[in-house]
């Protein structure tokens, strides 16, 4: 067929008959014109044959999209002309531009409107679909004519499906496995995880590869034995011909140097050791490339022989991995086929399989008349996406049917979804056969000056885009689009701002992204240091926008570099969030660990939960400690373990189930980025548990709501982080992915230079077999540059034209092999660099060059060289800011939003840095404690244990004892149980408890045993709101002045916050209609009562700032008593606050170990205010 030429897009004026093919570029209003599309269909303006569908059954006009967001965004733009339409019609006038046209064609406005109004009342049974939820909503419709298609479900969470049995496999295979041959696994991956992430490319199709390796399907026992009895027969055999061996090491003068000694003699030793793995050392390779080099033919018949053995040997892959990979594989499939079987689910790639398998391979005619009658037109927005088989089943359907029309809207620049199954070739394969094709070339969203940038970097290369299938057209913008304008300070900023890297030396890809990531913090540092003092401003469509902080967007490529450039911000103290697919906290890994260790410690009895529970990644315990685990010692060692964990649970709670377990296993946070992930979804997740529980009060019922919530599909957002973020400013970092149809005002596009490694390129491919990546040796290296390169062009398109008003990236001269004398450098295989440079490989001196050439030339570019930028941006933008060099951070405090967050006494006093994560210690000591313990005699409070774990334990007991009656030693002998505490120390409990109970409470001589029962209120749960901004400055100012103890204590620094403070009040009692705070204190001061006097307890409240928490607790019951008590006044009802130091506490000395607040009237009435 000749080239079709594509031609200007009319919407009115364009024939809608059969396939019709629209190019959109970024910007061009793609979701617009479909809008105005689907109102022309409905109004049926110039449609060949009116009788195509009906439209009072409006869901016969098919929408479908990538994804449901582009879909949502498409919905809302039809009902919005929808309803100016409409309007239009009733008043039979119109100023609206795109409006106007419509009016030649519409000769009944009565008529027109009730049709509009119809449309609009009834637009949420319009049909709008993905290309998976359309495909089965037409399998259920027609499950009846298809075989084996019953009632079926999706899967919620596919991958989570292959990670489950990719565990089960690990579980029942691993461990009726040897120790030896489990020592070798284990060297390959250490965690089901690891195997997982390595077969995964393989899982969709791996039946083409393994039908030739049927070989694999022997046992692993077999081959490992063959595996060992190979090397240990070589052993032998090099032991008998060492001398043949020292000859090959000889040189000419037959002499060996030390290095050659060194060689055989490990040789030697390796020959001597019993064989248990494949260990092969690495001289085995010296000797291998001798003999290479030597002419065999000349050597005699004998010789040869060990030659021929040595170089046999050399080839042999000891290696079980294929084998064990193979069995996985198959063991995965035939797992998710069992489960799909049982539960009647599918996977979204088995919905296309079934409609391919009845429309392209069997053409089920039933099933393909039922399509064409019920959705006679479809629209397909973002056609560049669909995957292969999509593409055959809808031109199958549509293609060259009468009365049918398949309208197609996508950008071939815009193909960056490879990885998923989307393929390029395919589209340029169909769009050849489509007659009717046409193109939109007017930018609406971007600036003029920036169009033209993007015009200019795309016009230097005839084919920019490497194939002659997709050539660059320029794009052209309205004449409003002039007026889009970027100042700071009253100068006009360009379109462009490129940072380039001038040093003449190349930089290796970590140098790159360091030095990239500092210059994008530096620049972001300074725009918001003019937000601040609002002298950054947007002009747009003849409004002054002031810029703020969420105008701003970094586009990253992966995690990877997000994490990179992150960092670089948190150094300037400036706070980022990346934005990924963010992934449902309960279907994690960890929300479904969780759920295994409560079921064990709930079921305790049963093997199989707690032999599930041991695998958690929390409790890291390895694989072959795993396999020492007999039956016979389970009941032993494990039972108590697990035995000890629930009474953690019963006593403390879920929460601090999941620190001491996290603690107790020695994994320390900031040892692995990933592991420091998982620990903060362990944490977070048994906060939310935690509160859960105090809502059921059940654990079983909080087991039975995790598990739901795991299999739910949708989930509301809040429910998963308590703390509420919509008043909080941040800094967007987003994937190039994830950001496609997507604009922002200020983008930054740091790692522009930066390009992917050429090995992975055929793991792209979704449907990618192991045997294609297997031929990937036999197909040019050219040729795989070409398509890694394509997609790194595309890549930066869709970068570049995401912003509106300004974009800044980065341009440095990249070297992968970072030679020392290597002037050649490897940005070339960056999209960016194949753009502007014109030789196959650029000198560092060439590529300077280059960069003056292509950008100097425009007037809207400005480029800034290395570290000389900030020199540059003060003395052409900010001449009043001169002192922005001298300062290392600038700190923000007007335009930013404080974080809304829930803290507490602890977390502020903890709180230093922005993103402290707060973690209490556990005592490691003290198995060793209660070993002395037993030994020593403990006479006196003093010598108990000392720490947090002790206080809480006391805490609990004063918590439970009744004031009035005779402590319970057996309810003492419970409680040491519960907290694994010696029982030789519920005498000496029973006494210490005693006179606590019994010492005067001065300066109101009373006893907490005096105290009624139903004038005490124990643990009280409290929520403060905080509804203005607390900064620490305030709150040090206002208790320094009014309190002794603060004025003495440093100034206590915490983020400025507004949200709830939280905490538990340890006992409130009322005493003659006043009420007092007591807080216990377990604190050590010395081993005699004359240490717990009030010079001491002063230090101590000052060393711990107790004063905080006294200030906080007496500010609650204020508020507390003033919503409860009318005509309160702090003088009649405000009593006071104690504190006990409980070790000193006796009768004999009640003057000490007492420390009574008395209260503050004008320090609480300012404390008020802030609060």
């Amino acid at each position: 067929m000749k080239n079709i030429i594509l031609k200007k897009l009319d919407i009115l004026n364009i024939p809608l008959d059969n396939q019709i093919l629209i190019e959109a570029s970024a910007g061009t209003g793609k979701t617009f014109n479909i809008a105005l599309l689907y109102i022309r269909m409905i109004l049926k303006i110039n449609i060949n044959n009116s009788k195509t569908f009906n439209i009072k059954n409006i869901n016969q006009i098919v929408l479908i999209s990538y994804t449901n967001k582009s879909l949502e965004e498409l919905k809302k733009r039809i009902i919005i002309l929808l309803s100016e339409l409409k309007q239009s019609c009733f008043l039979k006038h119109t100023t609206i531009s795109y409006i106007k046209p419509f009016f030649k064609y519409i000769h009944d406005f009565e008529y027109t409107t009730s049709l509009l109004e119809y449309v609009e009342n009834n637009i949420d049974y319009i049909s709008c679909y993905t290309v998976h939820s359309f495909f089965s909503h037409i399998i259920q419709e027609n499950k009846y004519f298809l075989k084996n298609v019953n009632n079926f479900t999706i899967f919620n969470n596919q991958k989570k499906i292959y990670i489950q049995s990719c565990y089960d496999f690990w579980r029942q295979y691993c461990y009726t496995l040897s120790y030896d041959i489990m020592k070798i696994i284990y060297s390959y991956w250490n965690t089901p995880e690891q195997l997982f992430s390595d077969i995964y490319p393989f899982l969709q199709n791996f039946n083409n590869f393994f039908l030739k390796h049927k070989k694999k399907n022997i046992s692993i026992n077999i081959q490992h034995l063959s595996l060992i009895k190979k090397i240990h027969s070589f052993k032998k055999f090099l032991f008998l011909n060492k001398i043949f061996i020292e000859k090959i090491l000889q040189n000419k003068k037959n002499e060996m140097c030390q290095k050659n000694v060194k060689i055989l003699e490990i040789l030697l030793t390796w020959t001597k050791i019993t064989t248990k793995d494949y260990y092969i050392p690495k001289e085995m390779n010296i000797i291998y490339l001798k003999i290479l080099k030597k002419n065999i033919c000349n050597i005699k018949k004998e010789k040869k022989k060990i030659i021929q053995t040595i170089i046999n040997f050399s080839k042999i892959k000891f290696s079980i991995k294929e084998i064990f990979l193979h069995q996985a594989i198959n063991f995965i499939k035939k797992n998710i086929k069992k489960i799909k079987l049982q539960e009647n689910k599918l996977e979204f790639e088995d919905l296309i399989e079934i409609v391919y398998l009845n429309v392209v391979i069997k053409e089920n005619p039933i099933f393909i008349y039922f399509i064409r009658k019920n959705f006679p037109i479809i629209i397909i927005d973002e056609y560049q996406d669909i995957d292969i088989k999509s593409n055959k089943i809808f031109n199958k359907i549509y293609k060259k049917q009468p009365r049918k029309i398949m309208l197609l809207i996508g950008d071939p620049k815009q193909t960056i979804y490879e990885f998923r199954g989307a393929s390029i070739n395919s589209y340029f394969n169909y769009k050849k056969n489509i007659i009717h094709q046409y193109y939109l070339d007017i930018n609406w969203r971007s600036s003029s000056n920036l169009v033209d940038n993007i015009n200019h970097i795309f016009s230097i290369k005839k084919y920019p885009f490497i194939t002659k299938n997709i050539l660059y057209k320029k794009i052209i913008t309205p004449e409003k689009n002039k007026k889009m304008i970027f100042k700071i300070n009253n100068i006009v900023q360009p379109s462009f701002r490129i940072f380039f890297n001038n040093i003449d030396k190349n930089l290796n890809i970590h140098q790159y992204y360091q030095w990239s990531s500092e210059q994008c913090a530096e620049d972001i540092n300074f725009l918001i240091n003019n937000i601040e003092n609002k002298k950054a401003k947007i002009f747009i469509k003849n409004k002054v926008k002031i810029l703020s902080i969420k105008d701003i967007t970094i586009l990253v490529r992966n995690q990877q570099e997000s994490e990179i450039i992150q960092s670089a911000l948190k150094r300037k103290k400036i706070v980022s969030k990346y934005f990924s697919k963010q992934k449902n906290l309960f279907h994690t890994q960890e929300a479904e660990e969780i759920s295994w260790i409560l079921e064990a410690l709930l079921n305790i009895h049963e093997e199989k939960n707690i032999f599930k529970a041991l695998s958690i990644n929390i409790l890291n315990i390895k694989l072959n400690t795993l396999f020492k685990i007999s039956k016979s010692n389970f009941n032993e060692n494990i039972l108590i373990i697990f035995q000890k964990y629930l009474n953690i649970l019963k006593t403390q709670g879920i929460l601090n189930l999941i620190k001491y377990l996290i603690i107790n296993k020695k994994k320390y946070f900031r040892k692995n980025k990933n592991d420091e992930k998982k620990y903060i979804n362990f944490l977070t997740l048994g906060e939310i548990l935690e509160q859960k529980y105090y809502q059921l009060k059940n654990l079983e019922l909080v087991l039975n709501w995790i598990k739901k919530k795991i299999i739910e599909k949708n989930y509301k957002k809040n429910e998963l982080n308590p703390i509420n973020q919509s008043n909080y400013e941040y800094i967007t970092i987003i994937s190039i992915h994830q950001s496609k149809g997507l604009e922002f005002p200020i983008v930054w596009f740091p790692f522009s230079s930066a390009f992917l490694h050429h090995h992975n390129s055929f793991f792209s491919k979704k449907n990618q077999d192991l045997n294609s990546v297997l031929k990937t040796k036999f197909i040019k290296k050219s040729i795989l540059h070409k398509k890694k390169l394509s997609e790194e062009i595309r890549l930066f398109y869709v970068a570049i034209t995401r912003p509106s008003i300004h974009c800044s990236f980065t341009i440095a001269p990249i070297n992968i092999c970072n030679k020392k004398n290597n002037t050649y450098t490897d940005i070339t295989n960056s999209g960016l660099g194949y753009l502007i440079t014109s030789k196959k490989c650029t000198n560092i001196y060439d590529l300077k060059k280059i960069v003056q050439q292509t950008f100097s030339s425009q007037n809207n570019i400005e480029i800034f060289y290395y570290f000389s930028f900030l020199k540059n941006y003060i003395k052409k933008n900010n001449n009043q800011n001169k002192n922005i060099q001298k300062k290392k951070h600038i700190y923000l405090k007007k335009t930013i939003k404080k974080q809304f967050k829930i803290t507490s006494y602890t977390n502020l006093l903890s709180e230093k840095t922005k993103e402290s994560f707060y973690l209490p210690i556990f005592n490691k000591k003290k198995e060793k404690n209660n070993i002395y313990y037993k030994k020593k005699k403990i006479k006196t409070p003093f010598f108990f244990e000392k720490g947090q774990e002790f206080g809480t334990f006391i805490h609990h007991i004063l918590k439970n004892i009744n004031f009035n009656k005779t402590i319970d030693i057996i309810l003492l002998s419970q409680q040491l149980k519960n907290f694994y505490f010696p029982q030789c120390w519920k005498k000496e409990l029973k006494i210490w408890l005693e006179k606590i109970v019994n010492t005067t409470l001065l300066p109101l001589n009373i006893k907490l045993k005096e105290l009624k029962k139903h004038k005490i209120l124990k643990e009280f749960e409290f929520y403060m709101s905080v509804n203005k901004t607390l900064h620490n400055y305030q709150f040090n100012q206002c208790i320094k002045k009014k309190d002794k103890i603060s004025s003495l204590s440093s100034n206590l620094e915490f983020n400025s916050f507004k949200g709830i403070v939280t905490g538990f009040i340890d006992l409130i009692f009322e005493l003659n209609n006043k009420f007092f705070i007591v807080d216990y204190k377990t604190n050590w001061l010395g081993d005699n009562y004359a240490d717990y006097n009030n010079k001491n307890i002063e230090k101590t409240m000052i060393n711990h700032r107790y004063d905080v928490q006294y200030h906080l607790y007496g500010i609650v019951l204020h508020k507390y008593l003033k919503q409860r008590i009318t005509k309160y006044s702090i003088k009649k009802n405000f009593g006071g606050i104690f504190y006990l130091f409980l070790r000193g506490m006796d009768i004999n000395h009640n003057n000490q170990s007492i420390f009574y607040i008395p209260p503050n009237i004008k320090l609480m009435k300012k404390l008020n205010k802030l609060f």
